[in-house]
Formats: C-alpha cells, sequence, structure tokens
C-alpha cells in the first residue's frame, strides 16, 4: 500500500497527540520510552501517516542536523497540506488550540477555500476545501492570472 509519511518533532508527543487527533487523525501506535512516557507516535489520516517524535529520548545520531532540529524553528520551509471535509471546523478547531493564523480562510482561483496557521509546535499546515471542481490545467491558469494579474 502507498502511503505518505511525514515526521514532526516535538516537545511532548502525548500533547501533540491530543492537538493531531483533534484534526482528524487517529493513533495507529505508539513507543514509549524507559519511563513510559511516549517517545513516537504514528497516526493516520486518509492514506497518509503523520510519525510524532519526541525532540528529545530517541537515540538519534549526535550530529549537527540533530542540534539543530532540537532548537529550531520546526519545519522551516516546509508546509504541511491537509484537504479537508470542513474548512469552518478545522478552522474553529485551530483557533481554539491557540495555533496562530496566518491567513484568514479565503476563496483561491484554483477552486479551493484555504486558510494557514502554525501549529502548536512550530508547524505550517495550509488547510484547504474544495469549493468548485476545476480541471488541473484550467486550475493553474486561473492562479497564474490572479497571481500576476494576468488578463485572461
Amino acid at each position: 500500500m502507498e502511503s505518505l509519511r511525514i515526521g514532526v518533532r516535538v516537545p511532548d508527543v502525548t500533547e501533540a497527540l491530543q492537538f493531531y487527533c483533534g484534526l482528524g487523525f487517529d493513533e495507529v501506535a505508539a513507543v514509549p520510552g524507559p519511563d513510559g512516557r511516549s517517545l513516537l507516535a504514528i497516526l493516520h489520516w486518509r492514506g497518509a501517516h503523520l510519525i510524532v517524535e519526541a525532540l528529545e529520548g530517541i537515540p538519534f545520531e549526535d550530529s549537527d542536523r540533530e542540534r539543530q532540529t532540537q532548537v529550531g524553528p520546526r519545519g522551516l520551509g516546509m508546509t504541511i497540506g491537509m484537504a479537508v471535509d470542513d474548512l469552518d471546523a478545522v478552522y474553529a478547531y485551530c483557533q481554539s488550540a491557540k495555533c496562530a493564523i496566518t491567513s484568514e480562510p479565503s476563496d483561491e482561483p484554483y477552486g479551493d477555500r484555504v486558510f494557514e496557521c502554525h501549529d502548536p509546535y512550530g508547524y505550517v499546515w495550509e488547510f484547504s476545501m474544495v469549493i468548485t471542481e476545476q480541471e488541473p490545467t484550467e486550475a493553474t491558469a486561473a492562479t497564474s492570472r490572479a497571481w500576476f494579474n494576468e488578463d485572461s
């Protein structure tokens, strides 16, 4: 079975599980550390897996990259996109979870309604909901025209 897997590092896996499950992910498995605290959890949503790993406690190799990962910022340059069935409900959930909303819900030229936020762990999420089905070539052309103020 093909699946997209995205890994995120967080200070508290148990706390992060509550947040991500609130977005619609289901917990599949967890790996406890010697003290019983979850160090890694695997979540599932529509064929994709979110691997939630503790910033500390997993025996990663001590490297420059690992030290930079622990300091942050989390996911710099990466956005996680998630198509949802009810954008208003996800927006309300993210607001209640104290996510930093970076763009309010808006209708995009490619046919989706979209908003972006930083989750409580610093990762950027773009949530979208299809409002108008468009053929991909038409959607990209409409986006280009809107972004660069081109005439049709």
